[in-house]
């Protein structure tokens, strides 16, 4: 699920990597093996733990995020395995304390005549945030799942025409909430979700080129309610890719999207789709990036099957020294819920600055605020504050 906290750290452009200093992490060697650990550490502020209009309960927590990757050194082909977890403490409110991690594992196989081949697999154990769709209002504790994900997709150039074609599926297992002390089952709300795309870019010039892509979704519920929450979609979307100069980047679409439900009361929906991806780098040391698209997500009630989700977000950063990059972002999240009456709407603007102490450690700070409302019968509204300040240290 998306943050509803936008207080995050702040990550440099590819262009600001060649004038920024970084952190240097520590390659650790094993024949054609580099082992690369790091840990962040913060302590984060906030003035709406719950992101409910009230109570309103604000608190301080610490967080602490250990990282390792193992990577292949290879000429060609490449694999990594990459470990994380986040580890968060309340000073007030500690049942809001978590524990998240997550393994994934990942392969590239670059083939003759242009042929690439990837893989994917990974498992993990993640915490609706407070304030997303996912999260239940009623909970005393954040919601928790364990989550199961693989991909795997080819692509493949011919002169001026480049196909992809790809697949992914996500298994989700929900443990029990606790409500007041009681524990509550959430196993109606065990999902997967299926998905299968197809893209094709045809290259005009140098500089632009037009592309198709389709994508087919199966989003199905390991348990009934009710009433049957299983639903298909596909959508279809063509649109330009553009490089005025290796400075400025564009890719967008327009399409069709269309979901159909299996329970017969339910009204089928279609409607636009649409898919934006740009950067525009003014100077080296200056990075402008905007995203916009739509996809549709699992529901956390059992009286509805699926989430519109609709997101648009831009962000621009400026690599003031060789050692300090500061940036900022506004967002807005749309959430449509299908067959019920209820929609709601969060934008949020988030300020960060990082800079570099040594060649291994890094400090950051970031602060940000969110609002939401909503439309249609009931919705959850409220607004918040965060701050995170914090270290990065390459071991």
């Amino acid at each position: 699920m998306t943050d509803a906290a936008p207080a995050q750290i702040l990550e440099p452009s590819p262009a600001q990597r060649e004038v920024l200093r970084d952190v240097q992490e520590r390659d650790i060697r094993f024949g054609s093996f580099v082992l690369k650990p790091s840990i962040t550490a913060g302590s984060r502020f906030d003035s709406n733990v719950y992101n409910r209009s009230s109570p309103r309960r604000s608190d301080v927590s610490v967080e602490i995020r250990p990282r390792v990757a193992l990577e292949t050194d290879l000429g060609r082909h490449s694999a990594q395995i990459v470990a994380d977890a986040t580890i968060e403490r309340f000073a007030t409110l500690t049942t809001e304390n978590t524990e998240q991690f997550a393994v994934r594992g990942d392969t590239r196989l670059d083939f003759a005549d242009q042929f690439t081949a990837r893989t994917s697999i990974g498992y993990a154990r993640r915490v609706e945030a407070r304030g997303t769709f996912g999260d239940d209002l009623l909970t005393s504790e954040p919601v928790a799942y364990n989550e199961l994900a693989a991909s795997a997709s080819a692509s493949k150039k011919f002169n001026r025409l480049a196909a992809t074609v790809g697949g992914s599926v996500v298994r989700g297992r929900y443990l029990d909430a606790v409500i007041n002390g009681v524990r509550v089952d959430q196993s109606y709300r065990d999902f997967k979700k299926l998905s299968l795309q197809a893209r094709a870019d045809i290259a005009l010039s140098a500089r632009s080129a037009l592309f198709v892509r389709g994508t087919y979704g199966d989003l199905s519920y390991r348990y009934r309610t009710s009433t049957s929450r299983d639903s298909n979609s596909y959508s279809v979307i063509a649109g330009a890719s553009f490089w005025a100069t290796e400075l400025f980047e564009l890719e967008a679409a327009l399409g069709y999207i269309r979901q159909d439900f299996d329970n017969p009361a339910l009204k089928d929906f279609s409607g636009l789709d649409y898919y934006v991806k740009g950067s525009w780098y003014p100077r080296r040391r200056i990075a402008f990036t905007a995203s916009a698209s739509r996809s549709i997500d699992r529901s956390p009630l059992p009286d509805t099957s699926s989430v519109l989700h609709s997101e648009i977000r831009v962000t621009g950063s400026y690599a003031a020294t060789s050692k300090l990059l500061v940036g900022g972002e506004v967002a807005y999240i749309d959430n449509d819920y299908a067959g019920i009456d209820r929609n709601e709407h969060r934008i949020s603007i988030a300020a960060s600055a990082r800079y570099l102490l040594t060649d291994r450690l890094s400090a950051f700070a970031s602060a940000g605020y969110r609002h939401q409302t909503f439309s249609g019968s009931f919705g959850r509204k409220y607004e918040g504050a965060s701050a995170l300040i914090g270290l990065r240290l390459a071991l």
